[in-house]
């Protein structure tokens, strides 16, 4: 016959064993799921991230042509000032000049009215 102290004791065993090695693997899987978990949490940061610098030096590329962009306008728009202050530096010139002859054609006006009203004098004073 059986000794049933010896199965109930490996059965027993058994069973204790077997508890552990599926405590032990049920641990083992519920820390690899929960690893695993964070591994994809943090491959999607990791995508994220990269297509945000790759957004942001896409970003930069074009700000960096766009500045070129103006700065080789406002070196147009400066050398358009630059001549336009040159006329009008020309210009004041000439109005003054022009002034000057204004003022001395009207100072010639005057002698001329002068010179008209002292013959029309000295004729009016003469006997006819």
């Amino acid at each position: 016959m059986m000794d049933f102290d010896a199965v109930q004791s490996f059965t027993g065993g058994l069973g204790i064993g077997s508890g552990f090695a599926g405590a032990f693997f049920a641990i083992k899987w519920f820390m690899e799921y929960i690893s695993g978990r964070m591994d994809r949490k943090e491959a999607r940061l990791d995508r994220i991230q990269n297509e945000l610098i790759k957004q942001l030096l896409e970003d930069v590329a074009g700000l960096k042509a766009e500045n070129s962009s103006m700065r080789t306008d406002i070196d147009s728009l400066h050398k358009q000032l630059l001549a336009c202050e040159k006329k009008h530096a020309q210009a004041e010139g000439e109005m003054a000049r022009l002034r000057a002859s204004i003022d001395s054609t009207g100072q010639v006006n005057q002698k001329v009215q002068q010179i008209v009203a002292a013959n029309r004098l000295s004729t009016q004073g003469e006997p006819s």
